[in-house]
């Protein structure tokens, strides 16, 4: 009974001591090392004609944020971005025409701080000005050089001092001014009621 007694307490304490592997008691376990770092990656680069953080939104070609061509005065005041005011005929307005106003806290303002567009009783909303933060999907944006346009919109006879009509749309059109660099940008239907 004693030398059962004693193997079963060798073999406990050689359960506890891991008797089978002979380095177990002399070596310890090496330290675990931690998880690797993760390896620092380079940013992708932007895609050609990806707009810079100051031009973060896309004028058209059917409009730009919420504000899209064809929308009635009462649709751009739902959006919260703009409101239409009614034109006076004094200043030449048709009957029923109004003068978009961007909220400026929202879209910015255009040079100027003049009116941002039309909205018509027949056609609703047919034209918006860019602002600074605005850009065309070819990164086009006031302030942008002669040579710019030229090779967005392949266009190598444009001068300086040009008003360049461009194709946004099957209905709609940019209208880009050049006095040294763009100076105007506007998205407008090709024809349109409300002009002075």
């Amino acid at each position: 009974m004693k030398q059962f007694l004693v193997a079963i307490l060798a073999t406990v304490t050689c359960a506890l001591v891991a008797c089978d592997d002979p380095g177990a008691r002399t070596s310890p376990s090496p330290p675990r090392s931690p998880p690797p770092s993760p390896v620092a990656t380079a940013a992708e680069p932007s895609p050609p004609g990806a707009l810079h953080t100051a031009h973060a939104l896309v004028l058209g070609p059917h409009g730009v944020a919420s504000l899209r061509l064809g929308m009635t005065y009462r649709d751009v005041a739902d959006t919260g971005t703009a409101r239409a005011l009614p034109g006076s005929s004094e200043d030449g307005w048709s009957r029923g025409c109004r003068m978009l106003f961007y909220r400026p806290e929202r879209l910015g303002r255009t040079p100027g701080n003049t009116q941002n567009g039309t909205v018509s009783p027949g056609q609703g909303l047919e034209q918006l000005y860019a602002t600074r933060r605005m850009a065309t999907p070819e990164g086009i944006h006031i302030g942008s050089t002669l040579q710019d346009v030229r090779a967005a919109y392949d266009l190598p006879g444009v001068s300086d001092g040009d008003e360049v009509t461009v194709r946004a749309s099957r209905r709609a059109v940019y209208r880009i001014q050049l006095d040294g660099v763009v100076t105007s940008i506007a998205l407008e239907l090709r024809r349109r009621d409300c002009t002075r």
